[in-house]
């Protein structure tokens, strides 16, 4: 994750931080925050101000300090590269499978429920 790097929080809440004297971040802007001891967690800017960053960090915020945390903006919002192959699969936030059964069958309908022409894939 390339982008923007701060070091310090300015407060901690549940799984909400909040970065002061940022600039150039945007609004569900994606975030790599390391804590002290070089551990990683992903989290997403949900609100945006002149020079505040306020995030929700995935995975809470346990361990992470007001002094020493990283937080590095990707620049971008989450992406997900999909495939066929993902059919009937489970995947947690960050694109790992959570369900390692076989597949499954799986439906998806295009168009809307009172519509009778709607195509379906299986």
């Amino acid at each position: 994750m390339q982008g923007k790097e701060y070091l310090g929080l300015s407060h901690i809440s549940g799984p909400i931080i909040i970065v002061e004297g940022v600039k150039g971040v945007g609004f569900d802007e994606m975030v790599e925050i390391t804590d002290p001891d070089g551990n990683t967690r992903i989290g997403r800017v949900l609100e945006i101000t002149e020079d505040l960053a306020v995030i929700q960090a995935f995975g809470g915020t346990r361990g992470l300090s007001i002094e020493s945390t990283r937080v590095r903006f990707a620049g971008r919002s989450l992406e997900l590269e999909v495939s066929r192959d993902m059919i009937g699969r489970i995947f947690n936030l960050f694109d790992r499978i959570c369900h390692c059964s076989p597949t499954v069958p799986c439906f998806l309908v295009l168009g809307s429920e009172t519509d009778s022409n709607a195509d379906t894939i299986r």
